[in-house]
């Protein structure tokens, strides 16, 4: 994937949150492998749009949990259930994201912090482990 065709889909993804009550805090561009992080929030929710070696990733933060975790792991928590192996692509998870904000709203807001964290950190782990299960991790820090 070209830097253009990711700095054209950001931009996508950038006008879908926007659309969606989202404002850009920060749009930061590393000097190494052309990473690049657009910070949006909208009320308590922070959104991480990221570029990481010419992947993307659709990042998610609540006052509930002070660490940015990728949307599958969220809609994990939503859907109770385990997470996808295999991040989706980016149109996928902000599109997936936009029609479930509310959900998400209401995740955080009626479901116990610890409670909530522990389904998070759950989501995560039971993702690293089924990946490293199945041979699909290929460096040892889970990528």
């Amino acid at each position: 994937m070209t830097t253009s065709n990711t700095d054209a889909e950001l931009a996508d993804a950038v006008g879908r949150l926007r659309g969606a009550g989202f404002e850009q805090v920060s749009d930061q561009r590393g000097v190494a492998f052309d990473n690049r992080t657009i910070e949006l929030v909208r009320g308590p929710i922070r959104v991480q749009l990221d570029r990481e070696r010419g992947r993307l990733f659709l990042l998610i933060m609540t006052p509930v949990e002070g660490t940015f975790r990728d949307f599958g792991v969220w809609a994990s928590c939503i859907d109770r259930q385990n997470p996808d192996l295999e991040p989706r692509t980016l149109r996928d998870d902000v599109a997936s994201f936009v029609a479930r904000l509310h959900e998400l709203e209401i995740l955080v807001a009626t479901v116990e912090p610890d409670t909530l964290l522990d389904c998070l950190k759950a989501a995560g782990r039971w993702r690293f482990e089924e990946r490293r299960r199945r041979g699909l991790i290929t460096s040892p820090y889970g990528t």
